[in-house]
């Protein structure tokens, strides 16, 4: 009985630290995409050859306000 409560207690320690692990993953996505996107955004207003459609037409399908710096972009 004591060996039955051992492992299901290690393997919950297990997953738990799985999940935060998984949890930091995720966060530590979140942070580089957007720093990605922000990178995107300010290269794109220094360089105005290069124009991302794709950025335009998602935010005229979904009627959500772009940031500013696409706001100016875009114009």
């Amino acid at each position: 009985m004591a060996t039955c409560f051992t492992r299901c207690l290690f393997i919950t320690c297990i997953l738990l630290t799985f999940g935060i692990h998984l949890s930091r993953l995720y966060l530590l996505f979140r942070v580089v995409s957007s720093l990605l996107l922000l990178l995107f955004q300010f290269m794109y207003q220094a360089n105005k050859k290069i124009k991302p459609l794709f950025l335009k037409d998602i935010y005229r399908k979904t009627k959500i306000k772009p940031p500013v710096v696409l706001q100016i972009a875009m114009q």
